[in-house]
């Protein structure tokens, strides 16, 4: 009797053993994983906000440089690549069309995760945990001298269309088309004031003071008023403005 339950017992310790050695395999792949998943999907997301932000800057080329009837489609891929035999679900992003409403410029905007890449007016503005940063210098406010006058030239772009959003993993795809512009000499200004109108101060603030530094390397003096997002150039100004309104869609 007491031999059999000697043969039993070692019997049952390798087979204890191969447990044991068994459950520290699962509980350290399961560690890593738990690490591992949330730091690649980050990189993921990452790595496709990139490609988005190239396709905001495409589609901003675009815009810039069509003539009013004149249309272009830019491709945009809704989601990262997925992590291979894991499930990834809710990884595709929302591609969102908000039209201007009153002096609002209206955006364009690309929401993944945490980040948001927004197209307004010119600008590619990245949004994470509630901070607004330019991405990309616009367009809006150009200037020089020309005979004996400082020239200023105020353009912004409205987008125009339906309000429409769409979210998947797929590829979607966003077409501009120049609705109307309208363009004109204001006149021959003391000084002049230049008004964005625009919830994203961050982003517009650090373009504004980036103009401020560009005019006083020439020696024109100015003015930021960052809560109001306000430059007032403090020089006689022939002063033009022109508004750019652009339809678009999303398929």
């Amino acid at each position: 009797m007491i031999g059999r339950l000697r043969a039993d017992e070692r019997g049952i310790t390798p087979v204890l053993g191969a447990a044991l050695v068994l459950g520290v395999i699962i509980l350290t792949l399961s560690a890593f994983l738990a690490i591992w998943i949330p730091s690649e999907t980050n990189r993921r997301e990452s790595e496709h906000m990139s490609g988005v932000e190239g396709s905001f800057r495409e589609l901003r080329s675009a815009i810039e440089s069509l003539e009013v009837g004149e249309s272009k489609s830019v491709h945009l891929k809704m989601g990262p690549e997925p992590i291979p035999f894991v499930s990834n679900p809710g990884t595709g992003g929302t591609l969102s069309v908000l039209p201007s409403t009153g002096e609002k410029y209206g955006v364009i905007m690309f929401s993944l995760g945490n980040q948001r890449l927004v197209y307004e007016s010119g600008m590619i503005i990245l949004v994470q945990d509630n901070v607004d940063l330019m991405k990309s210098d616009p367009r809006v406010v150009t200037w020089g001298k020309v005979g004996d006058k400082l020239e200023v030239h105020f353009d912004n772009i409205k987008v125009r269309g339906l309000e429409s959003s769409v979210s998947g993993n797929g590829t979607s795809t966003l077409t501009a088309s120049i609705y109307r512009e309208n363009e004109g000499e204001v006149g021959l200004l003391e000084n002049v004031t230049i008004q964005i109108n625009s919830s994203y101060v961050g982003a517009w603030g650090e373009y504004l003071q980036g103009l401020k530094y560009s005019l006083a390397e020439e020696g024109y003096d100015s003015e930021v008023d960052m809560e109001n997002l306000q430059i007032t150039i403090l020089e006689n100004v022939r002063y033009y403005q022109k508004v750019t309104e652009v339809w678009v869609s999303i398929s």
